[in-house]
């Protein structure tokens, strides 16, 4: 399955601009100057130049000059952002491991209450989880779902040995791109990819 991700990669984007976008999704929060994506893409510098400009006039980045560099980053304003950077959560989610892609799509088949944003995070999302390793997911849930006990219960009801889940309310999540005071959120934020809900995550996220 990741090879027929990485191949679809390729014949959506093109191999080239699909690294850069990839740099992008990796660094979505911040601006990348020209020789830094070179490094991260291993492309060439016409190559480079030629897909920048290209995403630059399809409003998917922007760029601002200062002297001697010119900087990259993500447009956030652009909707279509939210798409792209959906196809690598799902690229993100198929590298991982058999036994863990079923545990995290029968733990989510199985919520009755659906959240509004679901984010895996911790090992698993970075890839250096170990045989027992716990999968950390981030459940965001609009304020009225979050004080239903009932949705707690069967949350705790539905959550096996290898699946530690966090629960917040949307407001919540919104305070934390502000503020930064609660680190286990801002690290699944920073870290982590998001399963469901990419569109009302990415509008909040690269919008701060």
């Amino acid at each position: 399955m990741y090879n027929f991700i990485h191949k679809m990669n390729n014949i959506i984007f093109g191999e080239g601009k699909g690294k850069i976008l990839e740099c992008f999704y990796r660094n979505r929060y911040r601006e990348m100057y020209f020789s830094e994506i070179l490094r991260e893409t291993k492309l060439t510098p016409n190559t480079t130049l030629k897909h920048l400009k290209n995403l630059k006039n399809s409003h998917i980045i922007v760029s601002t000059k200062e002297i001697g560099n010119t900087f990259y980053r993500i447009n956030s304003k652009n909707p279509e952002i939210y798409s792209i950077f959906s196809f690598f959560d799902y690229e993100r989610f198929n590298g991982i491991s058999n036994e863990r892609k079923r545990a995290i799509t029968e733990f989510i088949e199985k919520i009755k209450f659906k959240p509004l944003v679901i984010v895996i995070f911790g090992s698993t999302a970075k890839g250096t989880f170990g045989k027992n390793s716990d999968i950390d997911i981030l459940l965001i849930y609009n304020k009225k779902e979050f004080n239903n006990n009932k949705l707690k219960e069967d949350i705790e009801a539905t959550t096996g040995i290898k699946i530690q889940t966090f629960i917040i309310d949307f407001d919540y999540f919104k305070k934390q791109i502000l503020t930064k005071e609660d680190n286990v959120i801002i690290h699944a934020i920073k870290t982590g990819f998001v399963m469901s809900g990419h569109d009302i995550f990415y509008k909040e996220v690269l919008n701060e």
